[in-house]
């Protein structure tokens, strides 16, 4: 049968509803999707250690297996920092209520004195903080499900390292008439390495920094803001916001106003220091993706994935960056959200020089 071909929009309204229920169906299977995207995240971020245990001798199962002891190690003791700290602050709870209704207290008297007669302590809702960490408190007491799947989590990372040193060799057998593809696909998931491994390091010195901050300040659960802000740092341009923002708050329910502006500069000189100066920026310089593809990329990722999609939005738009620039019809939307290269280079190793410059 001869094959038909298609004008030109229809090729666009088959491309677009092709890609509509392609995005529906992530959506409804976001669970398990986001399982097997976090086992391939934690692959790559043990990938090199892996390489370099099996270039001093350790048989690959075994060094698998050393990099999976050691994630696991590392994921229960952000969870036991998390439940020990949740512990402490909702024995504590009383206390930030009493200061919560103090402070709000104290700013009513504040903009009586200075002529705002209307505002009252009616005025405020005075929030109980009992309502607001209900939803952690469920997650923590959920063990079995957090169990499950971090170990499905796990097992895919191991079954991914394991398979990874053969990769480019059945590539290369899968597509005999590419010689470029296995290389190409070699160099971009090297690329991806390194840009998470720079990032990791990023939020751990960023996380580090304002834990002893904040310790240094005397606000309360100093240890676990420093964990939640390497977690959260992995989310482009808003993760140290959301890790922040209630370190913030405690600094105001114990400090007052003075305390809570203290926090806030306190972080942005941290997060300046580093994201600019100790580490380079990686969002947007060196990956050469603009700002708005990064935040674009957020927002739709959590749209299809949920709030599991913002840890992911990074590597995912590296991943569709790279998709976009290998095809014809759609070069010109890689030149769009990212820099151009030589006129004599790919649109696909434009991405991998800039992705790995200053990296690599």
């Amino acid at each position: 049968m001869a094959a038909r071909n298609f004008a030109q929009w229809q090729q666009y309204i088959i491309t677009g509803g092709a890609l509509a229920l392609l995005i529906i169906g992530m959506m409804m299977t976001a669970d398990v999707l986001n399982i097997i995207f976090f086992g391939f995240f934690f692959a790559l971020l043990g990938a090199p250690f892996s390489a370099w245990l099996q270039e001093h001798r350790v048989p690959l199962p075994l060094a698998v297996a050393i990099v999976l002891g050691l994630l696991f190690i590392v994921l229960a003791s952000f969870f036991g920092v998390f439940a020990l700290s949740f512990g402490l602050l909702i024995e504590d709870l009383p206390t930030y209520q009493a200061q919560l209704n103090a402070n709000l207290s104290a700013i009513t008297v504040l903009l009586q004195q200075y002529g705002f007669s209307g505002f009252t302590e009616e005025t405020f809702l005075h929030p109980d903080l009992s309502t607001l960490v209900k939803p952690a408190v469920t997650i923590l007491s959920n063990l079995t499900v957090v169990a499950a799947d971090a170990f499905f989590v796990l097992v895919i990372a191991g079954f991914v390292l394991l398979e990874l040193p053969t990769f480019p060799e059945r590539l290369q057998k899968g597509f005999p008439a590419h010689d470029d593809i296995p290389a190409k696909v070699n160099r971009f998931i090297r690329s991806v390495i390194d840009v998470m491994i720079v990032r990791t390091k990023t939020n751990i010195v960023l996380g580090a920094a304002i834990g002893a901050f904040f310790w240094a300040l005397g606000v309360d659960l100093a240890i676990m803001w420093g964990v939640l802000a390497i977690i959260l740092s992995y989310i482009p341009y808003i993760g140290l916001i959301l890790a922040c923002i209630p370190a913030i708050v405690l600094a105001w329910l114990q400090f007052g106003i003075p305390g809570a502006l203290i926090a806030l500069v306190g972080i942005a000189v941290i997060n300046f220091v580093v994201e600019t100066i100790y580490f380079p920026r990686i969002a947007s310089r060196h990956l050469s993706l603009t700002a708005l593809y990064i935040l674009v990329s957020l927002l739709v990722w959590e749209l299809i994935l949920g709030p599991a999609g913002m840890f992911l939005s990074l590597p995912l738009a590296i991943v569709v960056a790279f998709i976009l620039a290998s095809q014809e019809e759609t070069r010109w939307l890689s030149t769009l959200i990212t820099e151009t290269g030589s006129p004599d280079e790919e649109p696909s190793e434009t991405i991998f020089r800039r992705i790995r410059k200053r990296i690599g």
